[in-house]
């Protein structure tokens, strides 16, 4: 900007609210700026009432940019506190935050999962050829399979241990089922992979962790009722990997 710039001129018609909050924080603008306006203030009668009001304003706006810091630094502890059994692992963490972790990870699957099923679902609506079957029900029905476990597991309730559990089992045996085929009926392996492999790696680890007593524990599953609790959930896992609609979690796909 010119050195000769006319600042009288340019604040001239500001009025004496707004002069005197630039004048009171003056960072930002220039000193040429700041004496133009002082010289404007000195010209006006200057109520009380005016003074009231711009420091009004700049308490309004102190507030405003604290309230926002303060958002903006429980945000961060938040997912800081959120994150914290992936940033820092450690063996005597939170359980809960650990469970949250996984259940976001399998919402998000879930999300795309229900997306591509409701457009199955809207392109079989449109098929005039097509009819509604006792399957295509049961594709539906499955749908609810992973909110109910989360809810169950968010509620620290047992039968969402043993539905979660369940699930894991189930992907993880309908993994290694193909390769069992494969490999009784001397048919080349497909399909492997070191994708595949630490897929099925996360799983036993999953299988491990759920077992673990502290996590029984915290579903109220008393530790004598822990052979019975897993023979539940293989028993859920056998009837799910029999039903139509693949009512699978997300996390543990049939296609990894």
């Amino acid at each position: 900007m010119d050195v000769d710039f006319d600042f009288y001129s340019k604040f001239k018609d500001y009025t004496t609210v707004a002069l005197l909050k630039i004048s009171k924080r003056p960072a930002g603008y220039r000193a040429e700026a700041i004496r133009a306006i002082n010289q404007l203030l000195d010209e006006r009668a200057i109520s009380q009432q005016e003074i009231d009001e711009a420091e009004a304003e700049l308490h309004a706006l102190d507030n405003k940019a604290k309230n926002k810091r303060h958002r903006a630094n429980t945000y961060e502890d938040n997912t800081d506190d959120f994150l914290e059994p992936v940033t820092h692992p450690g063996a005597e963490r939170n359980l809960a935050k650990w469970l949250n972790v996984l259940l976001v990870v399998i919402g998000i699957q879930y999300l795309g999962l229900l997306y591509n099923v409701i457009k199955d679902q809207i392109r079989l609506l449109q098929c005039d050829d097509c009819h509604f079957t006792t399957f295509y029900y049961l594709v539906v029905v499955a749908q609810i399979y992973t909110p109910i476990v989360g809810y169950l597991v968010l509620k620290r309730n047992r039968w969402g241990w043993a539905l979660l559990f369940a699930g894991v089992l189930n992907s993880l045996i309908a993994a290694i089922i193909p390769f069992v085929y494969q490999f009784a009926y001397k048919i080349p392996f497909q399909g492997v992979s070191a994708t595949f492999i630490m897929f099925q790696l996360i799983k036993v680890g999953l299988c491990y962790f759920l077992c673990r007593n502290n996590m029984l524990d915290y579903f109220g599953i008393a530790r004598k009722e822990k052979e019975k609790a897993i023979l539940t959930a293989f028993l859920i896992a056998a009837l799910l990997s029999i039903m139509p609609g693949y009512p699978v979690l997300p996390i543990i796909t049939r296609f990894w």
